[in-house]
């Protein structure tokens, strides 16, 4: 135990130190902004062509999981250039090498975090699915489907609020309201690309 609370505390410094909190909020946010529009995007599809809940797990999950490892791989890029980017920084300001100190070990703990953060976030957007599927097998495919897009929309609005974070109440709620008309916007690209014969 004693092993334990001394690593969490090990990583809490080391994210404190760097100032990752926030950045990994934002990933996170992301990753899940990313996956819940892959999943409404299946559900419209499936909704539209009739596709059976089974057929729309499979094509979600396995959009789903090419998100997981584009995100992965984007993130794992773009923290390598920019925590050594940062490491040259400091070691210019204070004319010192860095490999191997407290500091170049902070770094890479942090980006290990925001990684795995931004990597898994959009595992979240199979609860999209999760949801549709689950009304459509006791309810009408219309309410199923539109009851999905409102809870969907809810929590794209309640992302923007985590996204921010520490802004301004307008800030926020411009946010919010930008994550909810993704939703939208996607629903009628979608409608426009797939046409109207085959709704229900």
């Amino acid at each position: 135990m004693s092993r334990i609370r001394e690593l969490t505390r090990e990583i809490a410094e080391a994210l404190r130190v760097t100032g990752t909190i926030p950045l990994i909020r934002r990933y996170i946010v992301l990753g899940m902004f990313d996956g819940l529009l892959v999943s409404l995007s299946a559900v419209f599809a499936s909704y539209l062509r009739g596709v059976d809940v089974n057929t729309l797990r499979t094509y979600a999950l396995s959009g789903i999981l090419a998100v997981v490892v584009a995100s992965l791989w984007n993130t794992l890029q773009a923290e390598i250039l920019e925590r050594a980017a940062e490491i040259r920084r400091i070691e210019r300001s204070m004319f010192r090498p860095l490999r191997g100190t407290l500091i170049e070990h902070a770094h890479k703990i942090s980006a290990i975090f925001c990684i795995v953060a931004h990597s898994l976030a959009p595992l979240s957007g199979l609860a999209v699915v999760y949801i549709y599927s689950s009304l459509v097998e006791v309810t009408q495919p219309d309410i199923a489907f539109y009851t999905t897009i409102a809870i969907t929309a809810a929590v794209l609005a309640a992302l923007g609020l985590l996204y921010l974070g520490e802004l301004t109440l307008r800030d926020i709620l411009k946010m919010s309201a930008l994550m909810t008309s993704a939703s939208i916007s996607l629903i009628l690209l979608l409608y426009a690309v797939f046409g109207s014969s085959g709704i229900h």
